[in-house]
Formats: C-alpha cells, structure tokens, sequence
C-alpha cells in the first residue's frame, strides 16, 4: 500500500498508493486518508511505525487546507 505514484497536490499529497496518501511533515512521511461528504471532511494519518495516529472529523467544506496543520501538530513533536 505504500508504493506509491506521483499526485500533483497544491495542499498536502506527495504520492498515492493504495488507499494511502503520503504526506510530508517535518517529522518526515506520514500515511493516510481523508474525504468529504456534504459538508463534512475527515482524516485519519499515522507515523510509520503506527506509535502516533491522529484521525479528525470537521463540518466543512471545500478543499482540505486545515488537514496538514493538524496533522503535523499531533504527529510531529
């Protein structure tokens, strides 16, 4: 699943592999997923070794720009 392929994103995505994102964080990749749904938007993302997970649902809409500020201030110390 993390084989991944190049994704231009102007947010967060620097390849997507099967049902995974890789994002880079300043604490290096993280791995995840997150969608929207009617005003609705979630994202579950973890560290590699699985030692720190954060997963957030919002109501909101539009593109995701919030999900990497989040991310990186669970995952990164």
């Amino acid at each position: 699943m993390r084989t991944t392929v190049p994704v231009r994103d102007d947010y967060f995505i620097s390849g997507y592999g099967q049902g995974l994102y890789a994002m880079r964080t300043s604490c290096g990749l993280v791995w995840g997923h997150d969608g929207e749904m009617l005003g609705y938007q979630a994202a579950a993302f973890g560290r590699e070794r699985g030692r720190r997970v954060v997963v957030v649902a919002a109501n909101a809409s539009g593109e995701p720009w919030w999900v990497k500020s989040v991310v990186e201030a669970a995952l990164c110390p």
